[in-house]
């Protein structure tokens, strides 16, 4: 007795090329070369101004306190990234994986996820506390919140997909 017995790897192969183009691709977090705080503000990145408050700076020349240091507060290295590991966003990671082997394209499926990304970095920013604003500060802003002064920069944090690598 002999049978032919075809095997269709199809959508074996499909699923394959998804998870592939799923590791190529990256979300990006954070603030992008269109977040400026306007021309009032010199049209200055919102990237600086995340960056100086993740790694603290003196205040320059024009500033209200020039010479002052603004201590390091970082909410990415530190903030965002505990956040991650303690399982924020795990259901999104679920769910892009669980949307491309149900026939999903990976790039829709990570598109899909931005929203709750952008809202982790947002929480962990608002609830970023340390070290505290000096009293001088909390006196002239009426509260104490080392990340926020306008909430300008909180609200736009900005989330897209991106090839690995790419800036």
């Amino acid at each position: 007795m002999s049978f032919n017995l075809k095997v269709d790897k199809s959508g074996w192969d499909k699923l394959k090329k998804e998870f592939e183009l799923l590791a190529l691709n990256e979300i990006q977090l954070g603030w992008f070369p269109e977040n400026v705080y306007g021309p009032d503000n010199s049209n200055l990145p919102m990237a600086e101004v995340a960056k100086d408050n993740e790694l603290g700076h003196v205040n320059g020349p024009t500033s209200l306190f020039p010479g002052a240091v603004t201590p390091p507060r970082p909410f990415m290295r530190v903030g965002l990234t505990g956040a991650l590991i303690s399982g924020a966003n795990k259901q999104q990671f679920a769910a892009m994986i669980k949307a491309v082997s149900e026939g999903q394209s990976s790039l829709a499926a990570m598109k899909q996820s931005l929203p709750f990304f952008e809202q982790t970095l947002r929480k962990v920013m608002m609830d970023w506390d340390t070290p505290r604003n000096s009293d001088v500060t909390e006196a002239l802003k009426g509260f104490n919140d080392p990340l926020r002064k306008t909430g300008e920069l909180i609200a736009n944090v900005t989330a897209k997909v991106a090839k690995k690598g790419s800036d």
